[in-house]
């Protein structure tokens, strides 16, 4: 379930700052494809999280431990107290040598990795980005993306419709 803030809530305000404050730190001179600042992509997926807290600090902390290694102790750090976003954190994280669809069935139990990783692709797949990013890596990369990026949207969009779950859980069976 979403954990909503509201504009009192000092603490929820508190913990995205600090979240924001060390993807500054580890993604602060990084670019994207496009030339465009990282953090701006980190930003803009976590902001479109909210108003789940939860899901917006993982989205501004969700490429620290695949892509500036030497900060995912700090990331961790800040989950540290909730033990089930550690592991969303862990599943969002690429495997180096893992393959996409290895990585993608470990984000797909995972409700609130799941909606972080969509916002994640949603936002690489916007237009603009693509003719940025195409000027320095070409068309034929963009059409590779856009496709791995589409099948994962429709993997994970689909996920718990394509994954049967029943005889996962036991109901008490209902007296007739």
């Amino acid at each position: 379930m979403p954990n909503p803030i509201s504009a009192f809530d000092r603490d929820a305000w508190r913990r995205i700052l600090a979240a924001l404050e060390l993807a500054v730190l580890a993604h602060g001179a990084q670019v994207d494809k496009g030339g465009q600042p990282y953090i701006w992509h980190v930003f803009r997926v976590g902001f479109s999280l909210l108003p789940d807290v939860d899901a917006c600090i993982l989205g501004i902390l969700h490429d620290i431990c695949e892509d500036q290694p030497q900060f995912s102790d700090a990331a961790r750090g800040q989950l540290a107290e909730r033990p089930e976003l550690l592991l969303d954190l862990e599943a969002l994280t690429k495997l180096v040598g893992e393959r996409y669809d290895e990585y993608l069935e470990r984000i797909g139990p995972r409700w609130r990795a799941r909606q972080v990783k969509l916002a994640d692709l949603r936002d690489n797949m916007l237009a603009w980005r693509h003719v940025l990013a195409a000027e320095r890596v070409g068309w034929a990369r963009i059409v590779l993306l856009r496709r791995r990026y589409t099948s994962a949207i429709a993997i994970l969009e689909n996920w718990d419709a394509d994954h049967d779950i029943a005889g996962q859980f036991e109901f008490p069976q209902k007296k007739i």
